[in-house]
């Protein structure tokens, strides 16, 4: 007659390894899905029309629009709920700790679960800074600066 432990670590067996379907008690793993940019094809609109850049202190802009870490976890899902592409880049300044961004992915995709977010580097999105950005722009006498940055898009 089998032991009671030997059952259930037959059963315990079967449930994981045979029929590949999470037991009582487990969750599926989810990860967070990150891409890097790709050069878009010819007549391609600019496919990164949401960019959140990730500046030293916790400093995060939405598009142009400062914002805090709290109003931002809000207003992506708000922004994503209709879109059958949730796509968003972020590009974060060389000072920013590596640790710090994914913890933003991370917050981010609690909201928004199927959201796939795309690093933007310089090459991509040109200087991370706002304020680089304008002084750029002055030295260049315009308004806003040319960069001559193709847009990026997501290889799918």
């Amino acid at each position: 007659m089998p032991k009671p432990l030997s059952l259930a670590l037959g059963l315990l067996s079967i449930c994981t390894l045979l029929i590949r379907l999470p037991c009582v008690g487990q969750k599926k793993a989810v990860g967070i899905k990150v891409e890097l940019g790709v050069p878009c094809p010819g007549g391609v609109k600019n496919a990164r029309d949401i960019l959140i850049r990730y500046l030293p202190g916790g400093k995060l802009w939405l598009n142009e629009e400062p914002m805090d870490d709290a109003t931002l976890r809000l207003a992506i899902p708000r922004i994503m709920q209709y879109r059958a592409r949730k796509d968003i880049w972020i590009g974060a300044d060389n000072r920013v700790f590596y640790g710090e961004v994914v913890s933003l992915m991370d917050e981010l995709t609690h909201g928004t679960p199927d959201l796939t977010i795309a690093i933007a580097t310089r090459a991509d999105i040109g200087p991370v800074d706002p304020a680089e950005l304008k002084a750029l722009a002055a030295q260049q006498g315009m308004l806003y600066p040319l960069v001559n940055v193709p847009p990026p898009c997501l290889a799918r």
